[in-house]
């Protein structure tokens, strides 16, 4: 009698654990339940433009093919966001133009976004001096670049820009994609949290790149970094771009001026103080 209900016990026991091991199978990253899935990705269309004196060497269309590609596998990696090649098209640059700024201007308006996301653009027109590689336009997702003669350099701004259409700003961190004069293919937590809070921003001229509520998000986010660090000229021109937004042109004014006063050779901070004051009106 006694043996009996001891089998019974150990039978017991074997069940329970069984159980408990199925449901550890289930809830396991290798044994997902049904109910699971993975985090989501997102792609990302590119239409990749390049000018009349760019062209003139083919093998540079393959560079940024793997330009591209490691963008790609580090948005994938850190964010989830996948960079693809959707499109490529011939654009005839202003050979009057002797900024990467000005061209900038002619690049938005020659050159249309269709049903891409981001509009990347190289040009071998401007000569290649230190002073600026690349330039992006947060609010319209379009990004110009001049190709270095580091290939690794040449990632790099390119990760570098993109960046900077999903929030980011340029920082001292010696580690970070972001760092102006030494860039690292890794990402800082500052850059990091921006980035997620855009992971889905719209790419359209009409649409602002955040919601009324992530809004508020980033504007506590930015703070935070400048209660940290000091005052920065891409803090305040983040913050600019948000109030405009929110039609509170007086703060936006505020951040404009802050902005000119740390760069004031900055031509997308005087752009933002314009529109800030006629909307001031």
């Amino acid at each position: 009698m006694e043996l009996n209900s001891h089998i019974a016990k150990i039978g017991v026991v074997r069940n329970c654990c069984l159980l408990l091991a199925i449901y550890l199978l289930l809830i396991s990253p290798s044994g997902l339940a049904e109910n699971q899935k993975p985090a989501p990705t997102r792609t990302i269309k590119l239409k990749i433009v390049i000018d009349e004196n760019y062209r003139k060497r083919p093998a540079r269309v393959f560079e940024i093919k793997r330009w591209v590609g490691n963008a790609s596998r580090f948005f994938e990696k850190n964010f989830g966001l996948i960079m693809q090649v959707h499109q490529w098209e011939y654009w005839y640059s202003d050979n009057t133009k002797g900024s990467l700024d000005d061209l900038m201007v002619d690049f938005y308006s020659k050159v249309r976004r269709g049903d891409c996301d981001i509009v990347l653009g190289y040009t071998d027109q401007i000569p290649d001096r230190a002073d600026l590689s690349g330039i992006a336009s947060y609010h319209y997702g379009y990004i110009l670049l001049r190709r270095k003669k580091s290939d690794y350099v040449s990632r790099a701004i390119l990760i570098h820009e993109l960046c900077h259409l999903f929030g980011a700003i340029d920082v001292t961190e010696g580690s970070s994609i972001m760092n102006t004069y030494e860039p690292r293919l890794v990402c800082d937590e500052f850059t990091a949290r921006v980035i997620q809070l855009h992971k889905n921003r719209p790419f359209s001229s009409s649409l602002f790149p955040l919601s009324p509520e992530d809004m508020e998000s980033a504007i506590i986010i930015y703070n935070q970094k400048r209660e940290l660090e000091g005052s920065q000229a891409g803090i305040s021109i983040m913050l600019a771009h948000i109030y405009i937004e929110k039609r509170d042109y007086k703060k936006a004014i505020q951040e404009c001026l802050e902005a000119e006063r740390l760069e004031p050779d900055n031509l997308a901070v005087r752009g933002l103080l314009d529109i800030a004051r006629q909307r001031h009106q």
